[in-house]
């Protein structure tokens, strides 16, 4: 864009749009999180939807709220998908204002051939619509049905018992949080104040408990985006680098050329217990508009991760957008400070909060169960208590007799570095979250994948991969 220059308006919401939050459609210039519907918030494609009036809304919403009404609309871009006046397939469509001005040309899908078997049906939880193939016509069918007895194979069970359709991308997860480059330092015991004492061995790992928790997923094979803030210096280049290297999809992480990636120093003793001072740097950065660039992913993912090393307003914006596309959201506490401190809204977009025993303490002053019932009370709809080598602790709901998940022993000669062991723990339960297990069966996959940390060095370098994972881990 030149200097000088206006910026283009968004079709859908008529304010300004810069070059990093464009979406084109053919002409038609769109911020890309004003590319939903406008009833269920769904992020649409390019094949999936229609416009009335400036709005634009998912096949599914156009159907219950306007085709029966027996007006004119516009519908485009699937060529199955007939629009109201048009044949079969038809690609050339009016401009988006419901019918008016130059005519436009989306690219559609090709029909399937007259020999391609049915796809199975995909639920709508709003209207309990089921799209289906016709397998011998080829052809786009809707129908309603009532809801299902039991939930269908890709619903993720909540809190309560029910269920929750997962979002579209199912098994995808999105990590909204921190990235630091860790400075680690190895001594027979921890100095005492005033005290210097000298040191076995120095290293750098990678760390942050949103780097920890996204890399850990994608070790176990998930696909993960990591949205967060770096600096514009060579520790920010590294991280990047070694998210490409495990597989994390980085394109949604923003810098800042004012502020320096964050760092921390950990000092680990020889029984493996670790002190840790952690510099924020570019992580305390992170804005709402920062993780509003990242809408699209955030709304197609299965599952959502927070922690509390960014700001609060980013952490709340992606509950927020997480929640809209239908994700399970994960809240990491830590760390840990008075529940109070915290936007009252934030406890109710999550599902999942999982603080340690320490955190919750902390957040309530308060001790387990006692903390766990407070924190209910804040409007989470469950929580999973990290208790160390003790395992950890699922409480369903409130009121519910807490499952208490057994830890994998790890003998006291064999800890190497407590460091990240938590963020391990973490990063695993989303994996198998959001492949589809319960939250209980998680936790306790979970809790055997840290103990096989806590025997490595470092924090990332530590977690494993499937290939070393006891039989019937990754089952």
């Amino acid at each position: 864009m030149k200097f000088g220059s206006a910026a283009p308006k968004c079709f859908v919401c008529t304010k300004s749009v810069y070059p990093q939050e464009k979406l084109t459609v053919d002409k038609h210039i769109l911020h890309k999180w004003c590319f939903k519907c406008a009833h269920c918030q769904r992020t649409l494609t390019i094949s999936n939807f229609a416009a009335v009036n400036q709005k634009l809304y998912c096949k599914t919403h156009y159907l219950e709220l306007f085709r029966s009404s027996g007006g004119s609309y516009e519908v485009f871009g699937d060529a199955g998908f007939k629009k109201k006046s048009g044949r079969p397939g038809s690609a050339n469509i009016s401009a988006l204002a419901g019918g008016r001005g130059p005519s436009m040309k989306v690219e559609t899908r090709p029909k399937p051939s007259q020999s391609e078997p049915p796809a199975p049906a995909v639920r709508r939880k709003s209207f309990n619509h089921v799209w289906s193939k016709d397998g011998k016509k080829g052809s786009w069918n809707a129908k309603l049905e009532d809801s299902p007895s039991k939930p269908p194979a890709s619903s993720a069970s909540t809190s309560n018992g029910s269920t929750a359709t997962k979002a579209k991308g199912s098994g995808t997860i999105v990590v909204v949080g921190s990235a630091n480059m860790d400075y680690f330092f190895r001594t027979s015991a921890f100095p005492k104040p005033g005290e210097t004492i000298e040191g076995s061995q120095f290293f750098t790992g990678f760390g942050g408990k949103g780097a920890n928790q996204a890399v850990m997923a994608a070790k176990l094979g998930s696909k993960v985006t990591f949205v967060g803030k770096l600096g514009m210096d060579s520790n920010g280049t590294a991280i990047k680098d070694n998210f490409s290297k495990n597989g994390v999809d980085s394109a949604h992480i923003a810098t800042n050329s004012s502020a320096a990636t964050g760092v921390a120093s950990i000092i680990v003793d020889g029984k493996g217990e670790n002190q840790i001072v952690m510099v924020p740097g570019a992580n305390a950065t992170l804005t709402k508009a920062d993780v509003e660039r990242a809408s699209i992913a955030i709304r197609q993912a299965s599952v959502v991760v927070c922690q509390n090393e960014v700001p609060v307003e980013a952490t709340l914006a992606a509950l927020k957008i997480a929640k809209q596309g239908g994700a399970t959201t994960i809240f990491n506490p830590a760390p840990g400070r008075r529940s109070h401190s915290f936007p009252a809204e934030l406890f109710k977009l999550v599902d999942i909060l999982v603080p340690n025993q320490s955190e919750a303490k902390t957040m309530t002053g308060m001790k387990d169960d006692s903390a766990c019932s407070m924190l209910f009370g804040l409007g989470v709809a469950s929580i999973v208590l990290t208790e160390g080598s003790k395992g950890a602790s699922y409480y369903e709901k409130q009121g519910a007799k807490p499952v208490r998940i057994k830890g994998s022993p790890v003998r006291p000669d064999k800890v190497v570095d407590t460091a990240g062991a938590g963020d391990c723990f973490i990063g695993s339960m989303s994996h198998f979250i959001a492949a589809g297990d319960t939250i209980e069966a998680a936790a306790q996959k979970a809790c055997k994948i840290a103990a096989l940390s806590v025997q490595r060095k470092g924090c990332q370098e530590s977690y494993p991969s499937p290939k070393d994972l006891p039989a019937g881990v990754m089952i």
